[in-house]
C-alpha cells in the first residue's frame, strides 16, 4: 500500500475510535444483589452433612477472647437449618471473627476468613464434638 493510503486509514481509524468513546453524561447506580451476611453453619460431621439446630454461636474479635471465652461480641441460635445468620449490620466492621459453637456437651471453634462484607454470603461450617 502507498504511504498516502496507508495515512488516510490511520486517520480514519483515529477518529472512529475516539468518537466511540464519547460520554454521554449518563450515570449508574451500582446495587448489590445480595445482601452482606456472615452465615455459620454448625455441623458434626466431616462432609457438612449433619447440621445442629438450637446451637449457640459466639462471635469473638480476638484469639485470645475466643480462648478465654471473655469479650463475646455476638450470639446467635442456629434455626432448624442450623445456621446463624449475622448481618453487615451486627457485624459492623470487616474483618476476621473467632468462632465458638456449642450444644449440650458438644463445641468446636473455628476462624473466619477475612470478611469485606461488601456483598454477598459467606459461610462458615463449624464441626462440633
Amino acid at each position: 500500500m502507498s504511504r498516502p493510503i496507508i495515512a488516510g486509514l490511520s486517520l480514519l481509524m483515529a477518529v472512529f475510535l475516539l468518537n466511540s468513546c464519547k460520554k454521554d453524561g449518563t450515570t449508574y447506580e451500582v446495587v448489590n444483589p445480595v445482601a452482606p451476611e456472615f452465615h455459620v453453619v454448625v455441623v458434626t460431621d466431616d462432609n457438612n452433612v449433619d447440621k445442629v439446630p438450637d446451637a449457640t454461636v459466639t462471635l469473638y474479635k480476638t484469639q485470645d477472647d475466643l480462648e478465654n471465652n471473655s469479650n463475646v461480641f455476638l450470639t446467635k441460635q442456629t434455626e432448624s437449618n442450623g445456621e446463624a445468620v449475622f448481618t453487615k449490620d451486627e457485624l459492623k466492621d470487616p474483618g476476621v471473627y473467632y468462632v465458638r459453637a456449642s450444644k449440650n456437651t458438644m463445641i468446636g471453634t473455628k476462624e473466619s476468613q477475612y470478611l469485606l462484607l461488601n456483598d454477598g454470603k459467606n459461610y462458615l461450617f463449624v464441626k462440633i464434638q
